[in-house]
């Protein structure tokens, strides 16, 4: 009797796969920083809300996650700051990385369906198209309070500036329905954000620190050296997809796509 062979032309993983199991289950109801390696919420978790992001995924293959890795070595090496890598999970499976599009909000359960529906459309109103996104350069970046900084790689402007389209979409939608914008004053007007330029606050961080003594401005010197000698620098990223995550639940929002070049 003949055996059969294994097929390799295995059907590829729906689009939202890594969405399905992306989130582990909480470990206590209240917030303890001992289950985050001492990490605090910037924003308290408050029973009945649902903790709301809107933002951008990538996930690195091998080879850029060791170029992405060979970064953090560096500066490991040559600095005494305690960091910890953010591109993998204490099991080493590879973890996705973010460009946020929002803060993070606290959504009570009657107002989720009309915020997704409205980030959606004012998404899909923007009319962007699948685009690159480029790294710049390394830098350090704090989060809204200062608990905690981030190695972060910084991005450039698009090639239409579709980060801050996504952006101000996102922050017209949370000022309409009474939430705090990201990288916005409270008061700002829709001319204040249509007419600013946000390119320094797009990111993808890479890994944290608790560590309060950080000096931005020498180790951001440090990082620069690291940069110019990187591979990372080609790295190759395409947008085409923004999610929302509300409490466990991640919805994908698709962008256009891009006529290609004849």
């Amino acid at each position: 009797m003949k055996k059969r062979k294994a097929s390799s032309d295995l059907p590829p993983l729906p689009a939202n796969f890594h969405s399905l199991y992306a989130t582990n289950k909480r470990a206590s109801t209240v917030d303890d920083p001992a289950l985050h390696g001492g990490r605090k919420r910037q924003v308290p978790h408050t029973e009945g809300n649902w903790p709301t992001h809107v933002y951008i995924e990538w996930r690195p293959n091998d080879s850029e996650l060791e170029n992405l890795q060979s970064l953090i070595d560096a500066f490991a090496k040559q600095s005494k700051v305690p960091i910890t890598s953010l591109l993998t999970s204490d099991l080493d499976a590879p973890l996705p990385l973010h460009i946020s599009l929002s803060r993070s909000l606290q959504v009570p359960t009657e107002g989720r369906d009309e915020l997704l529906s409205a980030v959606t459309d004012s998404i899909t109103n923007t009319a962007v198209k699948s685009f690159p996104a480029e790294a710049s350069r390394l830098k350090w970046v704090p989060n809204y309070d200062k608990t905690r900084w981030f190695l972060s790689l910084a991005l450039k402007r698009p090639p239409y500036d579709e980060l801050k389209l996504l952006l101000v979409a996102c922050n017209k939608t949370a000022k309409a329905k009474g939430y705090p914008m990201l990288y916005t004053r409270p008061n700002s007007s829709d001319q204040d954000m249509d007419s600013r330029d946000y390119t320094e606050f797009f990111h993808f961080s890479l890994a944290w620190s608790l560590a309060s003594d950080i000096d931005a401005k020498s180790s951001n010197a440090v990082l620069d050296d690291i940069w110019k000698n990187s591979e990372a620098q080609d790295l190759d990223i395409m947008v085409d997809t923004v999610l929302a995550k509300i409490g466990n639940a991640i919805h994908s929002i698709k962008l256009g796509s891009r006529a290609s070049r004849s």
